[in-house]
């Protein structure tokens, strides 16, 4: 049962974000940010902002979002580009919010609905107050500007009667909650009502539906911890699983009350975080406060969500490339084959002109054809209305222009192979990726060799002011490994940086990095386990880093060569060995 509510709990895909975390967020804002400063608004991103507040000595920046994938509400330590005109929303904020003083933060019961109480003096000298909402609602999350009569200001996204026939969230609309579900609070629980309470629906989605803050994966976590199927319906639970499932709730909820969370990152097959021990795995990374692991989870996924679009622009113009040389591929291929009887033509041109006093003109000419071993008869088409002379002419053309076509297309298709081997590469390097400077190399690489356009930089592009470096790995042994991050990296490793007698690995007949040991420190000898420790890296950064068992070769750099005219990276290699690895990431980077 255990192991079974284990892996359910592996494929939950609900956002940890809920009620109890944010419980746990207002609670420590609230210490740090009460009777701070609104020194400056900004809004970084469509539907997000940024308030710098001033408190107890200190500035703190309070990101809110109303991100469909990602709303929250923290401080945040990173610092992003503004745009040059601020949008409307962020000027209404700054006239309204900007000097103001924060007075309060407080959340609707356990829903996650937060609002900060700003007080400011106005025009005439009076204190007045506003109230921004933070509604973190998945799709439906908004910022929403409040006057002290609950009347909207303005909010980050409008919402009509077009699109929610529920509530309008419109300037000079008045301020109404959402709709909400009848909850019973996770400080005070009764069990009975709790477990008799209809419909009788699976136990997770019970316990999410009835008690406040959860969410389905801290319900999942809580089922785990109290060995209870989390699938099994809510009437068919024994009095055992209803003890258990009480016992842990009970734990779970006092350590609302008492404010004892327990702020972790949980990495299993997806990544999560939540403020409840209850919800930690096996692989946790604790944190001080609420507030910093949420800038940790979501600078990371804000961060691989900028990585994913630039790398999906780029892998865009790289699929067109491939598309494009695959049809090439497919045309010269088919010409290989239309034309690889060419040879034929030639011989019934001999044929016919050594038997042209012997032939006469009509629609066939028998003849035999001594090229063969033994001689066989053959019967050439002829055409009607020329000479024999003129027919061994016509195939004497066919033949050349059909052995030029052959030859040319198979020159070609070797270039067409090459060119998308060194594509294929390309797309291997854009998926194993992990920042925007190595992102950037590649981009340049495919401007130069004419596969993108080119395209003004974005600000984070200009402000990388150097390339991307090689990973760089010390072995256990003391020996330094570099493994190419793009197709440049490659050929400068292998054929300017590397020496003679350093060791040079790449998978087998695949795309990958290439990656070089250096020697030179070790009298150019090297050992097993640094083969060993290599070739999985190799195996890793390749387009088999998800295979178990991947072969990969190894040669001294004095045997790779590069292929003459090729795209960069191509190179040649010979004397080599090979062995078999499990791929293995480079654990320390540079």
């Amino acid at each position: 049962m255990v192991t079974y509510i284990v892996q359910v709990i592996k494929g939950v895909g609900n956002m940890p974000y809920d009620g109890i975390v944010a419980n746990a967020a207002v609670w420590e804002l609230s210490g740090l940010l009460a009777g701070g400063r609104i020194e400056k608004v900004y809004q970084t991103e469509r539907d997000e902002i940024t308030l710098l507040i001033h408190s107890m000595g200190e500035r703190f920046r309070l990101l809110a979002s109303a991100n469909a994938t990602y709303p929250r509400l923290h401080l945040t330590i990173g610092k992003k580009e503004n745009p040059m005109n601020p949008p409307p929303f962020c000027m209404v904020l700054r006239k309204h919010l900007q000097g103001g003083r924060v007075v309060d933060i407080t959340q609707s019961g356990y829903d996650r609905i937060i609002t900060l109480t700003i007080v400011k003096t106005d025009e005439m000298g009076d204190l007045v107050k506003k109230h921004l909402v933070v509604e973190i609602m998945g799709r439906h999350s908004n910022i929403i500007l409040v006057n002290d009569s609950k009347t909207i200001i303005d909010s980050i996204k409008h919402v009509d009667a077009n699109i929610s026939s529920v509530r309008e969230v419109l300037p000079l609309r008045p301020y109404v909650l959402p709709p909400q579900m009848e909850k019973q609070s996770p400080e005070f629980i009764d069990f009975e009502k709790l477990f008799n309470e209809k419909p009788a629906q699976r136990l997770d989605k019970h316990l999410v539906n009835c008690i406040g803050g959860f969410s389905p994966f801290l319900a999942m976590a809580i089922c785990n911890n109290a060995e209870v199927d989390p699938f099994k319906n809510i009437s068919h639970l024994t009095d055992c699983d209803k003890l258990r499932l009480k016992e842990t709730i009970t734990e779970t909820t006092n350590n609302i009350k008492e404010r004892k969370y327990s702020p972790a990152i949980i990495h299993g097959d997806k990544v999560d975080f939540h403020v409840l021990s209850v919800a930690h795995g096996e692989r946790t990374v604790l944190f001080n406060t609420v507030n910093l692991m949420l800038d940790e989870y979501y600078t990371k996924k804000d961060i691989d969500e900028k990585l994913n679009a630039i790398r999906a622009n780029i892998q865009k113009s790289v699929n067109t490339a491939i598309d494009r040389n695959t049809k090439k591929l497919a045309i010269h291929e088919e010409t290989i084959r239309e034309a690889a009887d060419y040879d034929k033509y030639r011989i019934y041109g001999e044929l016919l002109f050594s038997n042209i006093y012997n032939l006469k003109e009509g629609k066939y000419a028998e003849v035999l054809n001594y090229y063969e071993d033994p001689p066989i008869h053959v019967k050439i088409e002829l055409d009607e209305e020329r000479s024999i002379k003129n027919n061994a002419n016509r195939y004497f053309n066919r033949y050349k222009k059909l052995k030029s076509s052959y030859e040319n297309a198979l020159n070609l298709l070797e270039e067409v192979k090459n060119e998308l081997f060194y594509l294929e590469n390309v797309k291997t390097h854009l998926e194993n990726a992990t920042d925007f400077e190595t992102l950037e190399d590649i981009r340049q690489e495919l401007y130069e060799g004419g596969y993108v356009k080119f395209q003004t930089k974005s600000r984070t592009a200009k402000k990388l002011e150097t390339k991307s470096k090689p990973i760089h790995v010390v072995s256990e042994e003391g020996y330094d490994i570099y493994i190419g991050r793009n197709n440049k990296q490659n050929e400068e490793l292998s054929l300017r940086f590397a020496s003679q007698n350093d060791l040079w690995l790449h998978v087998k007949d695949a795309p990958g990095s290439h990656v070089i040991v250096r020697t030179g420190a070790k009298n150019g000898v090297v050992t097993q386990k640094v083969i060993e420790e290599a070739a999985a890296y190799a195996a890793f950064y390749s387009s088999h880093r998800t295979s178990t068992n991947v072969i990969v070769d190894f040669t001294r750099v004095k045997h790779v060569r590069k292929i003459p005219k090729s795209k960069p990276g191509m190179v040649s290699y010979t004397n080599h060995k090979s062995i078999v690895v499990k791929p293995q990431e480079a654990s320390s980077q540079s």
